[in-house]
């Protein structure tokens, strides 16, 4: 027995995950570091390209979808796979943090990476005008859980198990869900669900599953702030500076200042 099917709302394309300690802020900050060759090509083409969440490095990631299930139909065990439909989850990692040295580290680690900002609103925007609203992809929009280990586990036994590992509520709140030794992120995430058949007929038919999506959104509407990484040369970033504020003639430009240091003065 496969799972092929995600249930598509299709009145309703985008959803909130975890919105609760968010709601009394209408509108706030999401921060992405991204390498500057990949921003240079979404300048340049006007679209994002979202990773199937399954290629990404994290082995927990969709750690719901890579457990062993079995089907008591019909008083038969046969085995379930997910696999399909874990292949059909795209997504991409943001973060509520303004900044921090431990992500541009890890995030930028040849120092060719530059840090954007816009803001919920913008995104919800940028997705409403974009191919997902229009093609019965569903977008969930959220911040991320932490929990240690033993608590990721328990969570699978005890809420995701019993209440239908195979509805699409369960499988879209397990990606929300991450190991707390990542809590350092304060990762905002967006995924997108798209189904792995479709109707033609009356005949289900399986929908070829692309390693990635490309979405229509234009970086002079969605992107405030491009600030380049504090250990970049300076005559590297005045060049490169140069190349973004054609593309983004509005946007605000600049090198962090994590690293600044002004020595005081004293008499010894």
């Amino acid at each position: 027995m496969t799972v092929t099917k995600i249930q598509e709302p299709i009145n309703e394309p985008i959803k909130w995950v975890n919105e609760e300690p968010l709601k009394a802020v209408q509108d706030y900050s999401i921060y992405k570091i991204m390498p500057y060759k990949y921003f240079l090509a979404w300048l340049e083409n006007k679209q994002v390209r979202l990773e199937q969440i399954s290629s990404w490095g994290d082995k927990f990631e969709l750690f719901l979808f890579k457990q062993k299930y079995r089907s008591n139909f019909d008083k038969e065990l046969k085995d379930i796979s997910m696999e399909a439909v874990s292949k059909a989850i795209y997504g991409q990692s943001w973060s509520l943090c303004p900044e921090s040295d431990a992500m541009w580290r890890i995030y930028s680690p040849n120092c060719l990476s530059v840090k954007i900002h816009t803001t919920t609103n913008k995104l919800i925007k940028a997705l409403e005008g974009c191919s997902p609203s229009k093609s019965h992809m569903i977008t969930y929009l959220g911040r991320v859980n932490y929990y240690s280990l033993e608590a990721l586990l328990n969570r699978i036994t005890t809420i995701y198990v019993p209440n239908g590992v195979t509805l699409e509520e369960t499988m879209v709140c397990s990606l929300f869900d991450k190991r707390d030794v990542l809590s350092y992120e304060n990762e905002f995430r967006w995924a997108i669900i798209r189904a792995t058949q479709t109707e033609c007929n009356g005949y289900k038919q399986d929908v070829p599953i692309k390693p990635y999506l490309l979405l229509d959104i234009d970086p002079k509407c969605f992107v405030d702030e491009v600030c380049f990484d504090y250990r970049l040369d300076d005559n590297l970033y005045n060049s490169m500076k140069c190349c973004v504020q054609k593309f983004l003639p509005n946007a605000v430009i600049t090198k962090s200042t994590l690293a600044d240091f002004t020595p005081m003065e004293f008499t010894i």
